[in-house]
């Protein structure tokens, strides 16, 4: 009895997931065109930079950016770890 209702949801679950696929690809290929459209009067990523004033301040703080995220990425991994350790330890 489970096991057929279990099959049931996930062949409901795939028959959604199929037809919505359709409408994630038209607006995937629409978005696409239209950014391809925008992009074309750009010719080479150093363009882009320039051309796009966010982008070059990203670009000149790159390595700053990146030590921030590796750092930031760093803290939290240790927490999660000694969170996890001190749970260990109460249920053991």
């Amino acid at each position: 009895m489970f096991i057929v209702e279990d099959l049931a949801y996930w062949n409901a679950r795939a028959l959604i997931a199929q037809s919505i696929n359709y409408y994630i690809f038209y607006i995937a290929s629409v978005l696409q065109s239209v950014l391809a459209y925008m992009a074309s009067f750009i010719y080479t990523p150093t363009d882009f930079v320039s051309e796009v004033p966010i982008f070059r301040v990203l670009y000149i703080h790159r390595s700053a950016i990146v030590v921030a995220s590796l750092m930031s990425t760093q803290i939290l991994l240790t927490i999660l770890l000694v969170t996890l350790i001190n749970w260990i330890k109460e249920y053991l």
